[in-house]
């Protein structure tokens, strides 16, 4: 009787969400903590990518009412809660804060907090206007 609350826990965690629908994956995926992954069959991600959990990585209708899926560059981290949403373009090295909701462009050695996320730092640098690019 003593070991029904560990085969409980056991059978609880075998049953934790983790949803990958797509095979344009590249070496080196981490998936911390992973309950509620979701990354859509479309989506594009590079190496060396770091999950946390709760991530969503999906499609969103866009302008033109076609579906689209983001394509993720290498080395990019995605923090505790954050969605990547429709067909944009995440560069290199980005960081995405917890929580974030990215749909829009995100340019190499970035990182992104907000909602909706908004780009805060580039190579460790306030970004001026320039640097930065929305729909």
């Amino acid at each position: 009787m003593r070991n029904l609350p560990l085969m409980w826990i056991a059978n609880l965690r075998l049953k934790a969400y983790v949803e990958i629908n797509t095979l344009a994956i590249g070496p080196g995926l981490r998936i911390y903590h992973g309950d509620g992954i979701v990354i859509a069959s479309g989506a594009v991600i590079g190496r060396g990518m770091t999950l946390e959990h709760q991530v969503t990585i999906g499609n969103r209708i866009g302008h033109e009412g076609e579906l689209g899926c983001p394509t993720i560059g290498d080395d990019v981290f995605i923090g505790v809660g954050a969605k990547v949403l429709g067909a944009i373009r995440i560069g290199n090295n980005v960081r995405i804060g917890a929580n974030s909701v990215v749909i829009h462009d995100v340019p190499d050695n970035a990182t992104v907090v907000g909602i909706p996320g908004k780009v805060v730092r580039i190579a460790g640098m306030s970004p001026t206007k320039d640097d930065v690019e929305t729909d």
